[in-house]
């Protein structure tokens, strides 16, 4: 009877000891993550930085050679057809039609302009027979020529001043529509292959953080450039995207944005993410793959292009495959167990 209890004894020790070697290792046994592929959407995007300018703008040239009297407008206002946007002094309006209909010679054209310009000592070297104007073409003092816009929009940009000559078929002032805006972006040439008329853009103004505006690209330079940058310089092409949504009040022209151009777009893309790819010795990609009784077994994959989100796998797994998304504590064909999800 004692020898029984004793073998009870000793078998039961041994059972109890066996649980517990079993729980050690079981504990040792590190906790893995583990997720199936889905296809998604996907996007590559190139970011650069750039300026917001108008995007449709109409150049008012003079029709006279004079001098400007006043300026009645400032860059940012608001003129309708008709409105004033500048003065001539009369002498110069009858002078300029004296030349537009070819009644001076080259040799006077010149010395008017001279005299329009505040250079009176050109006169001292005038030996012609002087500049004769008809009795319809008489200078009226009195008489300011009024000059008017031909259209609506924003003065964004002036060229004449009090004061100073304007000349025949000078831009004096361009007009823009207010609500249409575009991006002038710099590319760098290790990334302007990748641009394409009509991809999509996301445009951020970096004065305001809570406004996003969307529009397309609409013109790429033939052109690169030299952009000095605060790293130095950088080879650049001009691109121009073309702002159709998101325009408020507060986008000034002027502003610096930064903008996201879609340059790639794919549905039904299986993403690895980065952390879960490991490589072998000789430099060739592999996952680790959770199997049945908590092996790991190892897998080769091909990959494809990087997005935001992870890396596409082209070829090795499936979506039948469970893929342990941070592998960098297991190995081939070591133990591993599913980490329980904590409760919240």
């Amino acid at each position: 009877m004692i020898k029984k209890t004793k073998l009870i004894a000793a078998t039961a020790a041994v059972i109890a000891l066996s649980y517990i070697i079993s729980a050690y290792i079981i504990m040792q046994v590190p906790e893995v993550s583990i997720f199936s592929l889905n296809p998604q959407s996907v996007s590559s995007t190139v970011v650069c930085n750039g300026k917001l300018e108008y995007a449709d703008s109409t150049k008012h040239h003079s029709e006279y050679n004079g001098i400007v009297s006043e300026v009645y407008v400032s860059e940012g206002d608001y003129v309708s057809p008709g409105d004033k946007l500048y003065s001539i002094e009369p002498q110069a309006s009858e002078l300029s039609k004296a030349i537009s209909q070819s009644q001076m010679s080259d040799y006077d054209i010149e010395l008017a302009k001279n005299v329009l310009s505040g250079n009176t000592q050109a006169l001292d070297m005038y030996d012609g027979e002087g500049i004769v104007f008809s009795d319809s073409n008489a200078v009226n003092t009195e008489n300011i020529i009024e000059i008017s816009s031909k259209t609506g929009g924003v003065i964004s940009d002036i060229r004449v001043k009090s004061g100073n000559p304007v000349f025949i078929g000078e831009n004096d002032i361009t007009l823009s529509e207010p609500d249409k805006l575009q991006a002038k972006l710099e590319v760098g040439e290790n990334k302007i292959g990748e641009i394409k008329t009509g991809q999509s853009a996301e445009i951020r103004c970096n004065a305001i953080d809570d406004v996003v505006m969307s529009g397309s690209v609409t013109k790429i330079d033939n052109v690169a450039k030299q952009t000095t940058t605060l790293t130095g310089k950088e080879t650049t092409v001009e691109v121009i995207v073309d702002i159709n949504k998101g325009i408020t009040p507060q986008i000034k022209p002027g502003y610096t944005v930064k903008c996201s151009i879609t340059v790639e777009k794919k549905d039904g893309a299986m993403l690895l993410p980065y952390d879960s790819i490991k490589y072998d010795d000789k430099g060739k990609e592999y996952v680790l793959c959770y199997s049945s009784g908590g092996i790991c077994k190892k897998k080769n994959v091909t990959t494809g292009n990087e997005y935001k989100n992870g890396v596409e796998v082209i070829s090795g797994i499936s979506s039948n495959d469970f893929i342990i998304s941070s592998p960098e504590n297991n190995y081939e064909n070591s133990f591993a167990k599913i980490a329980e999800e904590e409760n919240e």
